[in-house]
């Protein structure tokens, strides 16, 4: 098994296809990062998500998912990173 071979979306726990589908953005892909999306990696403790978005909305797109996230009970989130090109 190639030890950094990606977690197909159909080997996702049921919890994270949730989470998936509650942040997907519109018109953007959202992507699982980290050692949870490593189909090795048996245990992890987290799960990363990446998008890029466009500047402009970007506040109104974060807004979005803050209130996504209250909705779920089972959700508890740590930190929201924002990072510029430039």
């Amino acid at each position: 098994m190639d030890v950094l071979a990606p977690r197909q979306p159909q080997q996702w726990e049921d919890e994270v296809k949730k989470l998936y589908k509650a942040l997907e953005p519109p018109r953007a892909v959202l992507q699982l990062k980290g050692s949870a999306s490593l189909a090795s990696q048996r245990y992890f403790s987290d799960y990363d998500f990446f998008c890029s978005v466009p500047y402009k909305p970007t506040l109104r797109f974060i807004n979005t998912i803050r209130a996504k996230l209250s909705a779920l009970s089972y959700v508890y989130p740590i930190e929201v990173k924002i990072e510029t090109h430039g």
